[in-house]
């Protein structure tokens, strides 16, 4: 009974002497947990990947004053950071979201594009939004917007001597950056007044959107020309091709008030029959 005893406390001695220092797996698991906390530090928080450079291209042309309200906004966003880690890292940087950041805040830039390069670096190449239009609200006297070929209003206009054409509406301006007309629609009025010039050998001078149905076309010389936008834009230039070619003659046409294409006949005024 004595030896029994015995053996068990040795048993129960030896049990108690086992170290986990002297564990691999132990020592395994721990070398995995120690480098993996220093590659984190050095991936997201050393000052290795921190961003240091940022280059700053216009495809369009080069205006300093963009590039700075860039650089401005960008730098803005180093500061914040995620999950208490600096978004300054290169890693951690949010390009697509500084994409959207710089297309809200600056309505002047239309295409934006950022990347990165290893291992501090980032570059950013835009475009500027080009003016195909004025933009003139109905009843307002005094400002004019410029206007991009996806009807976006991008900036207001310090002259109207634009060689560009106007758009007059009524559709309400709230923003800088707000879409005033759809981009099919602009199109249509831009290829139809390429068409008019064409023909008429005069310059359209404004454009009228009247209502969602009709618009007219103020020439050069104070005469008008109406169209319809709901019957087929092709068949009412051929008819104003045809009146000019058969109904008016060359020098009469600086005397026109208006050529109403707007439905089935062709009125103009004053009739030259």
């Amino acid at each position: 009974m004595k030896y029994y005893t015995v053996r068990k406390y040795h048993y129960k001695r030896r049990r108690g002497n086992f170290s986990i220092l002297k564990n691999k797996t132990f020592w395994k698991i721990s070398v995995f947990f120690i480098v993996s906390i220093l590659l984190f530090y050095f991936t997201f928080d050393s000052s290795f990947f921190k961003i240091q450079k940022i280059t700053i291209k216009d495809l369009s042309r080069n205006n300093p004053q963009l590039n700075k309200e860039i650089n401005n906004l960008v730098r803005k966003n180093e500061e914040a950071r995620i999950l208490l880690l600096p978004s300054s890292n290169i890693f951690l940087f949010r390009s697509q979201k500084t994409e959207e950041n710089i297309l809200n805040k600056i309505p002047l830039i239309g295409e934006v594009d950022i990347s990165k390069k290893l291992p501090h670096s980032i570059i950013i190449n835009y475009k500027e939004r080009q003016e195909v239009a004025l933009w003139h609200q109905i009843n307002d006297l005094i400002n004019y917007y410029e206007m991009d070929d996806n009807g976006i209003i991008f900036q207001k206009s310090n002259t109207t001597s634009s060689n560009k054409i106007i758009i007059e509406g009524n559709e309400t301006f709230k923003k800088l950056g707000q879409k005033i007309l759809d981009k099919k629609y602009l199109t249509s009025i831009l290829d139809t007044k390429k068409d008019v010039e064409e023909i008429t050998k005069h310059k359209v001078k404004k454009v009228v959107l009247n209502s969602p149905t009709y618009l007219s076309m103020i020439m050069d010389k104070g005469w008008k020309i109406y169209f319809n936008l709901q019957n087929n834009i092709d068949w009412q230039i051929e008819e104003l091709r045809s009146v000019l070619e058969n109904k008016i003659p060359p020098d009469r046409i600086g005397k026109l008030k208006y050529i109403d294409l707007r439905f089935n006949k062709v009125f103009v005024s004053p009739s030259f029959d």
